[in-house]
């Protein structure tokens, strides 16, 4: 097993813990991983020393979940890990957190409160023998996401898990067990009293793993991808599972989460027709709470995608337009996604980019507003469309210079 500086903390602090007489553990997604083969992102340590035991033996810490018996300890070189205290939980009346949290001091309760087997393992810092109440591990070889215990329990008291659940199948193409299954399909429509901010957070997740298209087809099998995305209720089948190709073209973009995100939504908006007017942008930063640029980013591709799925019918200066307009590479993604990488379209971009590269035009002789009213004309809604027309003029080689490009001006004026 790999010992990373990140594991190594986690040991330092779990140490602190067991010398001061508490029980230890390593808790959680890291001991999953661990035993996948997977380096984990974090470690989180769960103990049966209270909060005020954790603040003694910690001068550096944050304090996340108080009322849960969590404390975020920092360690000088600025590594941090998430302290737990044993806990049984009760009273889910919100569907996403318990009204009652009582401490313990049993590893066996705490592991008994969590959400799915594969999660709800621990490892002995020491000796990293593991320690399985639940069947976890044989769930993990079997590729199995299974609820701990009763899953209509575990969904009632967080109807997010669900979502969880698509999530790990997609990420590792782990099968969802019969029963935890039925119970998804029984509470999916349960999912409409979660945040938004929390469904789209887990939405990212499904859309960054390894099978984003298995992930929508389990979305819609379960009955859960109507609560999470509203706006695709009343989408016809065959335009569900196209796009369900399309998403599982994603891996294929080796692109960073920001502009990942912004091809995913922009699939799936693409999927009602939905147009890339600016009221589109407004609601999804009204009714997913996305922020205002990632919004304008996938409008914004949105409103190229005429251009981009049928190249060959669009003025050729509009092409270049977008070949140097700085969300190129995302809207090229977006195509790519939708239609293929090998697709005609496809091909014809990349030979125009490729041209583009070895006859570049000559940028400079674009215009601005200074210009047109250093001729005289007065400014207006005409402004911007004398301004397109040379940029377009000029993007197809028939303006070289400025002067060209002012004298263009004169001529029409």
């Amino acid at each position: 097993m790999r010992h990373t500086k990140l594991m190594e903390g986690a040991r330092e602090v779990a140490k602190r813990l067991s010398d001061a007489g508490h029980q230890a553990y390593f808790a959680g997604g890291c001991v999953r991983d661990l035993l996948l083969g997977f380096e984990p992102k974090d470690f989180d340590i769960a103990t049966d020393a209270r909060p005020e035991d954790v603040r003694r033996l910690f001068r550096r810490r944050v304090e996340v979940g108080a009322a849960f018996g969590v404390v975020r300890v920092l360690l000088e070189d600025g590594r941090e890990y998430e302290v737990a205290t044993f806990r049984t939980e009760d009273g889910y009346e919100d569907g996403r957190r318990p009204d009652h949290v009582e401490y313990s001091t049993s590893a066996d309760e705490d592991v008994q409160r969590r959400d799915f087997t594969i999660n709800a393992l621990l490892m002995d810092p020491k000796t990293e023998g593991i320690i399985d109440k639940v069947q976890g591990r044989k769930d993990l070889e079997a590729g199995l996401v299974r609820a701990v215990g009763d899953a209509h329990r575990r969904f009632r008291e967080d109807r997010l898990r669900m979502l969880r659940a698509v999530r790990f199948s997609a990420r590792f193409g782990f099968v969802i067990e019969d029963d935890t299954w039925a119970a998804m399909k029984a509470h999916a429509s349960e999912l409409r009293v979660v945040s938004r901010e929390r469904v789209v957070a887990e939405l990212h997740g499904i859309w960054r793993s390894s099978r984003p298209g298995r992930g929508l087809m389990l979305l819609r099998e379960s009955g859960l991808l109507g609560p999470a995305l509203p706006f695709l209720a009343g989408v016809p089948e065959e335009d569900l599972l196209a796009l369900e190709t399309r998403l599982a073209r994603l891996p294929e973009l080796l692109f960073e989460p920001d502009p990942l995100f912004v091809v995913a939504w922009a699939l799936h908006l693409d999927a009602v027709q939905a147009a890339p007017a600016e009221p589109w942008a407004q609601r999804l930063v009204q009714d997913f709470k996305l922020s205002r640029s990632l919004a304008r980013a996938i409008t914004d591709v949105l409103a190229w995608r005429s251009v981009l799925c049928a190249p060959e019918q669009s003025r050729i200066g509009r092409c270049r337009q977008l070949l140097i307009a700085p969300e190129w590479a995302t809207a090229f993604g977006f195509l790519r996604a939708r239609e293929g990488g090998a697709s005609a379209s496809a091909e014809w971009w990349r030979t125009a980019e490729r041209e583009l590269r070895e006859h570049p035009p000559a940028l400079d002789a674009r215009l601005g507003g200074d210009d047109l009213r250093a001729l005289g004309l007065a400014p207006g809604p005409a402004f911007k469309e004398i301004l397109e027309e040379v940029e377009l003029e000029v993007l197809e080689g028939r303006l070289e210079t400025k002067e060209e490009s002012l004298a263009w001006v004169r001529a029409k004026a």
